[in-house]
């Protein structure tokens, strides 16, 4: 895997700017699907993340965000982090700077919505 970088991120926000926060939440829900090793030990957690894509869409606008507390709750889960930053495999390391720069986002550009 190679490692995320601001253009990745620029051109998830730019397909979303005016886009909804459903489908920028979605945006990022796929960019860390993506990022996660399409092998039989990680399968569980792909499926667990198709899950919580997959009922994004018949979640009702006032608890949407409950869809981004899942995906927290996914992450803590199954992501296992070591302290040391540089010992955790790429992967990891840009699931990290997804779900980062994607809730900055959502924070400050869906605040409300």
């Amino acid at each position: 895997m190679s490692q995320v970088t601001a253009t990745d991120i620029a051109s998830i926000w730019t397909h979303n700017q005016h886009g909804s926060k459903r489908n920028f939440m979605k945006s990022i829900i796929v960019a860390i699907y993506n990022e996660i090793p399409s092998t039989k030990e990680y399968e569980s957690a792909q499926l667990r993340l198709k899950s919580i894509l997959d009922s994004l869409w018949y979640r009702a606008p006032e608890v949407l965000n409950n869809s981004w507390t899942d995906v927290y709750k996914f992450l803590e889960l199954y992501l296992i982090l070591y302290e040391d930053m540089s010992k955790n495999p790429q992967w990891i390391k840009n699931i990290i700077i997804i779900w980062k720069k994607g809730n900055e986002k959502l924070v400050s550009d869906f605040k409300d919505k």
